[in-house]
């Protein structure tokens, strides 16, 4: 029903905020600078919150060959790490705006390497976002150079691992859940 999709959206982005906040908070006044520890818990909590959904019945298991959750698993670690050590060293604006990048650069790896384009209607999407994104980059003076390369580094990693994602889902025949499952 629509009341469940709201909650659903709701608590999306609550919890994704409150990660972020919560983790450079960690960072900046508690001096807590293992990034990819903090990875790793991620993929933990995620790896028992699969586990326990499976038992509730909420998805199915299906088995996949190791060749083709890999890509993804890859893809997925190198993009969360990246993204706290972005955060890491970043401001939160910055991160944020980071974070958007990653659309127009999966679409432009997404037309390059597999000649997928999108509609017009989603192509006019992008030009607030790019034109905010390169608005705002300007005016955020805590911009560093390693940062930025973390950031870059994000970026990239976040892009491929949603064409990964996508890409193997599909061949696959699995749902998020039982992709993520692996």
């Amino acid at each position: 029903s629509n009341a469940i999709i709201v909650a659903g959206i709701v608590t999306n982005i609550l919890s994704v905020v409150g990660i972020v906040i919560t983790n450079k908070y960690i960072t900046e006044v508690d001096g807590f600078h293992f990034m990819v520890f903090l990875s790793f818990l991620h993929f933990a909590f995620t790896t028992i919150g699969t586990r326990v959904m499976l038992l509730m019945g909420i998805f199915q298991y299906k088995p996949a060959p190791l060749s083709g959750v890999l890509p993804v698993a890859a893809g997925s670690l190198l993009s969360v790490a990246f993204m706290n050590l972005n955060l890491s060293h970043n401001s939160v604006g910055f991160y944020q705006l980071s974070k958007l990048v990653c659309i127009p650069f999966t679409l432009l790896v997404q037309y390059i390497a597999y000649k997928q384009s999108v509609s017009r209607l989603v192509q006019l999407t992008l030009v607030p976002i790019t034109f905010g994104v390169g608005f705002a980059t300007v005016y955020d003076l805590s911009v560093n150079p390693v940062g930025l390369a973390f950031a870059a580094c994000a970026i990239a990693a976040t892009a491929f691992a949603q064409i990964f994602t996508n890409t193997y889902q599909k061949s696959l025949d699995c749902n998020a859940l039982q992709l993520l499952y692996h």
